[in-house]
């Protein structure tokens, strides 16, 4: 489905989509807790009970990982929950398939904002902490022109250190960007 197409989107919003190359103006693959208790109809205490048995995909994206949580519950997995009240099982490899935006070596501070449903401070503070990596010759700021571009390994690397909830293997933190490639994905 084209820009254009896509039901409920106002005209300007086309538009900025395509001027910024942001692609999917949908593409949120998580949501924060209030996302997960409004997709399920539960509250906070229950998708807490559902996340330590196990039965949802969540990452603990907080700066300082033993700090309050900061929590992204994969959408794919609550959608799977309702659906079915099952663990999805899904492969480390799949799960980055949901959240990398395309198969380029470099993610932009946009991309990564989108993809954790989160702020540009966030991402930020997150580089300062030591858990982004910017790609070599980058200089980043905060205001106009100062973008962050971060490797994609490290953020492979961060997201698969922050999971929680149903067990996931991670043999080794690779991009899977040859699989990508093979399904036509982005």
């Amino acid at each position: 489905m084209s820009l254009a197409t896509q039901p409920n989107l106002p005209a300007h919003a086309v538009g900025f989509q395509k001027w910024f190359a942001l692609g999917d103006p949908k593409f949120r693959p998580v949501v924060d807790l209030n996302g997960a208790m409004a997709i399920l109809d539960l509250d906070a205490l229950q998708v807490d009970d559902l996340l330590s048995s196990g039965l949802l995909i969540a990452f603990n994206i907080a700066v300082e990982k033993l700090a309050r949580r900061e929590l992204r519950f994969l959408c794919a997995s609550l959608d799977h929950y309702k659906k079915t009240s099952t663990a999805q099982g899904l492969e480390f490899e799949t799960i980055l398939k949901f959240l990398l935006p395309h198969d380029k070596p470099v993610l932009t501070n946009s991309e990564i904002q989108r993809s954790l449903n989160c702020g540009s401070h966030l991402i930020i503070d997150l580089v300062k902490a030591g858990e982004l990596a910017l790609a070599p010759k980058t200089v980043f700021r905060r205001g106009n022109g100062g973008e962050a571009i971060i490797t994609a390994q490290s953020f492979c690397e961060f997201v698969g250190g922050r999971q929680l909830g149903e067990t996931i293997t991670i043999a080794d933190c690779r991009l899977p960007i040859a699989d990508l490639k093979k399904e036509g994905r982005r």
